[in-house]
């Protein structure tokens, strides 16, 4: 098999060619996209770093949102083994601003509101046994009132 090695494409004129192509709303052919996804790995000025950040960005800015989401991953994907702390925390940067990651924002603000209601709803049902054990109700009483398990309830009434 022959290697393909990336640092022999001048990275700093695929990357002006695909920047024209996107800031004037053009859809990648497949070609174009192995461009942009390995593009921090091409020969360049900037440091594989900075070109991964200016790739990500560049994805950012593409019009189709498959081929943004897909590129963003990829490019992610590649940087992931080079790239350092300053320009992780802008890669950050750029994600905030993109659709992808305020949906993984939001699944996750979701998924704890759940998760709290649920803890929620189990301290309610604990108190509730407690006190109503306080006021004397059997432990089967209980159970059938709160839905709980008896050996939960006598577990939460401190009775073994």
């Amino acid at each position: 098999t022959k290697a393909i090695y990336m640092d022999r494409y001048d990275g700093d004129q695929i990357f002006d060619d695909l920047a024209t192509k996107i800031h004037n709303g053009a859809k990648l052919n497949e070609l174009d996209q192995l461009h942009l996804a390995f593009l921090p790995l091409m020969k360049s000025v900037l440091v594989k770093s900075k070109r991964a950040v200016e790739a990500i960005e560049l994805a950012s800015d593409l019009s189709d949102a498959r081929q943004r989401t897909f590129l963003t991953g990829c490019l992610i994907a590649i940087s992931d083994n080079f790239i350092d702390q300053e320009y992780v925390q802008r890669t950050l940067e750029v994600l905030s601003m993109s659709k992808i990651l305020r949906e993984f924002e939001e699944q996750a603000i979701n998924k704890g509101r759940q998760e709290g209601r649920q803890e929620g709803r189990v301290e309610a049902l604990r108190l509730t046994a407690k006190k109503l054990y306080l006021k004397g109700l059997s432990i089967e009483d209980i159970a059938e009132i709160t839905g709980l398990p008896k050996d939960e309830v006598r577990q939460y009434t401190g009775i073994n």
